[in-house]
Parts: C-alpha cells; sequence; structure tokens
C-alpha cells in the first residue's frame, strides 16, 4: 500500500490550527481536498503528513490517534470509517481569523 493510501479522510491535518474551520480546500461533503495535486502551492500552510513528522504533529495535536498515517507508523489496525469531527467552513470564520490567515500564507 502506498503511503496516500493510508489516509481516511478524517480531516485532521486539514483543520487550522487546532480551530473549529478547516482549509479553504477542504470540501466539507465529501471530506477531501478540493484540489489534492496542487495543495501545497495554494495553500502555503498546508500540512504534509510524513513518516518523518507524524510524531510531531501528534505531539502539536494537528493529528490523533484515529489518523492511519499515526496509527500505521504505531503498528494499529487502520481505520476506515471514520467520523470527521464537527468543522465549520473557511468561509463562515470570522474575517479577523481569514485576516491572519492571509498575513501567514502571503495572501492578500
Amino acid at each position: 500500500m502506498k503511503w496516500e493510501d493510508l489516509c481516511n479522510h478524517c480531516g485532521d491535518c486539514c483543520q487550522m490550527w487546532g480551530t473549529k474551520y478547516v482549509c479553504p480546500l477542504y470540501d466539507l461533503q465529501n471530506n477531501r481536498c478540493r484540489d489534492y495535486k496542487n495543495r501545497f502551492s495554494k495553500i502555503s500552510d498546508c500540512v504534509q503528513v510524513a513518516p518523518d513528522n507524524i510524531d510531531r504533529l501528534l505531539a502539536g495535536g494537528v493529528l490523533s490517534n484515529r489518523c492511519n498515517y499515526v496509527r500505521n507508523l504505531q503498528g494499529k489496525d487502520l481505520l476506515w470509517d471514520v467520523e470527521p469531527k464537527p468543522r465549520k467552513a473557511f468561509a463562515s470564520a470570522p474575517i479577523q481569523f481569514k485576516a491572519h490567515y492571509y498575513q501567514v500564507c502571503g495572501k492578500e
């Protein structure tokens, strides 16, 4: 199984800075990135999950124990029917949150 095939679309890595809001590319209806192939060029702070940063992402609260990348590296059974946590679309975020996001990402 390829690394990217482990994703169970829990959305943990798409949740922005520990808030209830998800990345602007995240599709809440389908629990998927709208432009997965180009996500790093469109979202400068998109989280890249890799074997060498799993521990840091888990410790920082970006990922949880329900993430298959985490579970795989811990030798646990993989979960495929994961219900995403309740999240809100980026579009519904307060203007201050959006302004901070755009400042961090270097967008106008």
